[in-house]
């Protein structure tokens, strides 16, 4: 599994922090560090904008 941390486009500090996302399969091979994206966010799945900071791959436990 991919997961990409996003910096969301928020001024609030309560939020000032960086949250993953898992990159869906079809994606994989065009995320890129630096890239804009649309998330959904927050408990109402808002779609919000945010750059996507890093890029790790999550090994499944076993």
């Amino acid at each position: 599994m991919i997961l990409a941390s996003i910096c969301i486009d928020n001024p609030s500090k309560e939020i000032d922090r960086l949250f993953d996302y898992s990159v869906p399969e079809d994606l994989k091979e065009v995320i890129k560090i630096g890239m804009r994206v649309i998330v959904p966010f927050g408990a109402s799945n808002k779609l919000i904008q945010g750059v996507v900071i890093a890029i790790n791959e999550k090994r499944k436990m076993e």
